[in-house]
């Protein structure tokens, strides 16, 4: 019976209805540009429809890429939009009108003073200005440890989230490179 159920399951309108596993799964409203994939195709989280067409709730950030995170996320050490741009300091980047009412630029200016408290003592903060570039090895170089000074193991923040693999690992592209070929 077992043998039965494994060889039906892969047949498409088998017996055992696998159709329903294929059936369009519906989201609420406020799940799409939020951060968080609930679709496995990634489509609730399509980086040219969030920035272009997205509305946040009034009580939301607005990212750079049209998401919508809570504001207390802003400036706190983790990359929450898929650019890192809660994560921009604010002296040296736009912040819109939009967001400077949720959050003013008085509160950002504390908390981005004391995340570049944070930063001075994080790895790699004497070589990365860790306030515009972002530490990690480019996964094109031959020899990443040879010459850390000629070969800086930074990149620009705003090759955060870009859809460009410059460091190893991906790891500028977390938030959108779901696998490797």
């Amino acid at each position: 019976m077992l043998r039965e159920y494994i060889e039906e399951s892969w047949i498409l309108g088998g017996r055992n209805e696998i159709v329903e596993q294929v059936e369009q799964v519906r989201i609420p409203f406020r799940s799409y540009c939020d951060t968080f994939w609930n679709l496995a195709s990634q489509g609730d989280e399509n980086v040219t429809e969030c920035s272009d067409s997205w509305v946040c709730p009034e009580e939301q950030w607005r990212c750079d890429t049209g998401q919508c995170i809570e504001a207390e996320w802003v400036l706190d050490g983790v990359w929450d939009c898929f650019d890192a741009s809660n994560e921009n300091d604010p002296l040296t980047s736009f912040v819109s009108d939009r967001n400077l009412r949720l959050v003013p630029y008085s509160t950002l200016k504390n908390k981005s003073i004391n995340l570049n408290r944070t930063y001075r003592t994080s790895p790699f903060s004497s070589i990365c200005n860790l306030t515009m570039e972002f530490p990690c090895f480019h996964f094109n170089a031959s020899n990443p440890w040879d010459n850390l000074t000629y070969n800086r193991p930074c990149i620009s923040r705003h090759k955060i989230g870009d859809n460009r693999i410059d460091c190893y690992g991906a790891i500028d592209e977390r938030n959108t490179v779901t696998h490797c070929d």
